[in-house]
């Protein structure tokens, strides 16, 4: 089994142990402890059955803020106080036009500019979670999760609820 991209790399993190297989630099942080929280991969989607999400998830904004100051439009702790101050917006609500908006409030127009830019040229700018499901994909194709390697000792279930 493969996970990748959202909570599927949080899952496989959690269950490597077990044998599946995580793809992708998400799952590589979930499984270092670099993030944690189901809140680093949600995002709102529309209610009609739609999947494209309709808000951005903090892994993508983390990597847009990284790729701003590599560009030399933000230092490092303005990008800092921008993710602060993103993470604060309810995850279904965290849309472009609310990150946009809180760039202008904290008078971060020029980083406000420079995404909107980028989006433009590429409606998948900064989109990790794209990009980590995409290398699932052609792991999957390339059959390298059946060969990832060790198989996992048996699971002992030891529990109240297994002994009753």
């Amino acid at each position: 089994m493969i996970g990748a991209a959202s909570i599927g790399a949080l899952r496989a993190a959690e269950l490597a142990p077990f044998g599946m297989h995580g793809v992708g630099s998400i799952c590589a942080d979930y499984a270092s402890g670099k993030i944690d929280g189901d809140d680093e991969v949600a995002v709102g989607q529309a209610p009609d059955g739609q999947c494209d999400a309709l808000s951005w998830p903090v892994v993508n904004l983390r990597h847009v803020l990284h790729l701003v100051i590599s560009a030399g439009v933000l230092d490092s702790e303005r990008a800092a106080g921008l993710l602060a101050g993103l993470r604060t917006v309810y995850y279904p609500q965290r849309t472009t036009a609310a990150v946009q908006a809180l760039c202008r409030r904290q008078g971060q127009t020029k980083f406000a500019g420079w995404l909107a830019e980028q989006r433009e040229q590429d409606r998948h700018f900064g989109d990790l979670k794209r990009a980590d499901a995409l290398a699932a994909v052609r792991s999957a194709l390339a059959g390298r999760a059946a060969q990832a390697g060790v198989r996992p000792a048996p699971a002992v279930w030891e529990t109240t609820y297994f002994r009753r």
